[in-house]
């Protein structure tokens, strides 16, 4: 799944717990909200990858669609990185392609 400039509406950084680590989350808009559902359910069982530009921003395991829109990755060392991520994120967002190919 492709994230671009017209399907992202949100992009911020999650404050990690006692233990450290952070995570950076993407808020689809609505209309991307109903593609991922839409993909996430026909593809229950299978691996999706999210991208933007040429970079993996996730790859998960679909264990049932996912309707709220929410990407979340939790995998940074801290606040900082997140952050330096998600200002990556949103300079490189790239006009198209957008979304999936269902």
């Amino acid at each position: 799944y492709a994230l671009c400039k017209q399907n992202v509406a949100s992009i911020g950084v999650l404050p990690g717990g006692p233990g450290g680590g952070a995570g950076l989350r993407v808020q689809l808009t609505r209309a991307a909200t109903r593609e991922f559902q839409a993909l996430t359910e026909a593809h229950a069982g299978d691996t999706v990858e999210v991208v933007f530009a040429d970079r993996l921003f996730l790859s998960a395991t679909v264990r049932s669609r996912i309707v709220s829109g929410l990407l979340v990755n939790s995998g940074f060392e801290d606040e900082a990185h997140a952050g330096a991520a998600g200002a990556e994120l949103s300079e490189r967002l790239p006009a198209g392609p957008c979304g999936s190919s269902l």
